[in-house]
This record gives structure tokens, C-alpha cells and sequence, in this order.
């Protein structure tokens, strides 16, 4: 998963089974999280419902497109 993979999660506001209830987006930021004796990742991610999004998501928050 890096900067510029496409990217899914779900809008929250209904049902996670319908398609329509998922934004896309793109991986704009990645950052390395170090905690002994793990290492893992967080992303921030443009959506394309047009709001800025400065949270940073955890690998398990969204979906990534292969």
C-alpha cells in the first residue's frame, strides 16, 4: 500500500452492504508507525466526497483496491 493506491471506506451512514455507501479514495500520506515490537502503517487518503480528511487511518479502516 502506497501513496497513490486506490482506496475504499465505508460513509457510515447506511448499510455497509450496498456499494453506493462507500467513498473512494486515493492514499495521499503514508507514515511508519515504530512500537516495539511491532511496525505498522497509517494512511491519510483524499476521498471523493470533496472534504478535506486529515485523519490518519489504520491498514484494517479501509480497503485497499488491487
Amino acid at each position: 500500500m502506497q501513496v497513490g493506491d486506490i482506496c475504499k471506506i465505508w460513509n457510515g451512514k447506511s448499510s455497509i452492504s450496498e456499494p453506493n455507501n462507500w467513498l473512494i479514495g486515493i492514499v495521499i500520506k503514508k507514515k511508519k508507525i515504530v512500537n516495539w515490537p511491532t511496525t505498522r502503517f497509517q494512511f491519510q487518503a483524499l476521498w471523493n466526497d470533496g472534504v478535506f480528511d486529515e485523519t490518519w487511518y489504520e491498514e484494517n479502516d479501509i480497503r485497499f483496491d488491487k
